[in-house]
């Protein structure tokens, strides 16, 4: 499947989630362009890529869980997938590794 950059981007986000199986996370509106990356999401969902979690969605709170639905990506993602989870069960922040809640250092 050929993607953009915006569209990459954006699976790298749902597919950097720590705290559960599979491939997806919350988009929240305030962190992302929404001018720029409501377009690309919607392409990803055209394409097949991703879905949208109506159920765990609230556009008047500004949040959306998106998830990952291509067989090809989700094997690719399965291939490269980091298996770092916090014991603690706290969240572990993607860009650090370090978890917010207890601290816990998964840098090295």
């Amino acid at each position: 499947m050929n993607l953009t950059t915006k569209e990459r981007e954006i699976i790298e986000w749902i597919c950097d989630e720590t705290e559960m199986q599979g491939f997806g996370d919350y988009i929240y509106f305030n962190e992302w362009d929404m001018n720029v990356y409501r377009g690309v999401i919607g392409s990803l969902i055209q394409k097949g890529a991703c879905a949208i979690d109506e159920g765990c969605t609230n556009q008047k709170e500004g949040y959306m869980w998106l998830y990952l639905t291509d067989a090809d990506l989700i094997k690719e993602r399965e291939s490269i997938k980091p298996t770092i989870q916090c014991n603690r069960q706290c969240d572990v922040n993607r860009k650090t590794l370090i978890c917010e809640s207890c601290g816990m250092d998964y840098n090295g």
